[in-house]
């Protein structure tokens, strides 16, 4: 068995978008894996994207990359309502899968993702890149080596702009809550797992979300409205509790971009402060 393992690559655009800048930047220069084959939408996107990136194989299907026998491991970046029927693809095949968080549209396409991967003896994977910012590690450094002395609470807030006043036709499926790419489960759970990553999980807590807008604008890509269209996904969130340390946590998520607080957290403790 060689030892890199082989990856399949569902949704590696040479275009660009998050996979090509996140991914396959660094799969490229790994010394354990390899994009052994490529699959999107359609068979030229597929060959565009292998001729780019210089992958030998492309199909036109993401059956037929699953199937291959030389992929260890599917590597799923597409939209959320994608997910689970890519996902389900990789695990019938006995591969393991990677997919960014969420892992499915709600928690019922999850388990049983996560269900079907055990019975075939593989794994699921997701991604949670704020553990690999620059900044989280640093705060997660400052923090563990005591500079801040014990830890007493920690306040984040910040702002979703793709569930503001006015969304764009490319990301017209994040305001319609049956997707599953929202507020909770794209900025909320990453931020939300960097904040557990560095200062420890929640003990206890109180979540609560909130629709303040019921439809908003749908525009092109020149920014010129084209109608109204409505949001059922939350624009509002927050969360706060006890942490296992004993700090006290909240975190307040909100639709649109806010100048000076689009992003912005802080953390106290006994012998200084961070934010």
């Amino acid at each position: 068995m060689s030892s890199r393992i082989n990856i399949g690559f569902i949704g590696l655009s040479s275009k660009g978008g998050w996979a090509s800048s996140a991914h396959e930047s660094y799969l490229k220069n790994s010394s354990i894996y390899t994009i052994k084959a490529i699959a999107n939408s359609t068979i030229e996107s597929s060959k565009s994207s292998a001729e780019a990136f210089g992958v030998n194989k492309y199909y036109a299907t993401s059956e037929e990359l699953a199937q291959d026998p030389d992929i260890d491991t599917v590597v799923v970046s597409v939209k959320v309502p994608l997910h689970k029927s890519l996902i389900m693809l990789a695990l019938l095949q006995g591969k393991n899968a990677i997919v960014e968080w969420p892992l499915g549209r709600n928690l019922q396409e999850a388990e049983e993702l996560t269900q079907l991967a055990r019975s075939k003896g593989v794994k699921t994977m997701v991604g949670l890149q704020g553990r690999q910012s620059s900044v989280v590690k640093k705060m997660k450094e400052i923090i563990s080596t005591g500079k801040l002395g014990k830890i007493l609470s920690t306040h984040l807030y910040a702002g979703g702009i793709a569930w503001g006043a006015a969304v764009n036709e490319g990301n017209a499926y994040l305001a319609d809550i049956e997707n599953g790419a929202n507020m909770i489960t794209i900025l909320g759970g990453h931020l939300l797992d960097a904040m557990c990553y560095i200062l420890g999980e929640f003990e206890s807590l109180t979540a609560t979300t909130h629709n303040a807008r019921k439809t908003i604008e749908l525009r092109d890509e020149k920014g010129n409205k084209i109608r109204d269209i409505p949001l059922t996904s939350h624009d509002q969130m927050s969360v706060s509790g006890v942490l296992t340390s004993g700090a006290y946590a909240s975190a307040h998520l909100r639709g649109g971009s806010y100048k000076g607080t689009n992003l912005l957290w802080e953390v106290e403790g006994t012998l200084g402060e961070l934010q």
